[in-house]
């Protein structure tokens, strides 16, 4: 997952495992830890993702997410 604007980072997320990003914030670049804890991606077949995900920072969790998309046809 890409984030551009005033807060840029890119967010890598791959079942049970952990990857380092950078967050660079107007006021400095810090690392953090992204931990993949479920991942469903069916949006070619059913439009739908169910992302579940921890934020490490410093080895300490910071936040637990869930996401869930369901894509509608227009």
């Amino acid at each position: 997952m890409t984030r551009t604007g005033e807060v840029n980072t890119a967010l890598v997320f791959e079942p049970k495992k952990r990857h380092i990003c950078c967050y660079k914030t107007p006021y400095m670049p810090f690392e953090l830890c992204v931990r993949t804890v479920a991942l469903d991606n069916r949006i070619e077949s059913d439009g739908e993702l169910v992302l579940e995900y921890v934020i490490e920072i410093r080895g300490a969790t910071a936040e637990h997410n869930k996401l869930f998309m369901k894509i509608f046809e227009a």
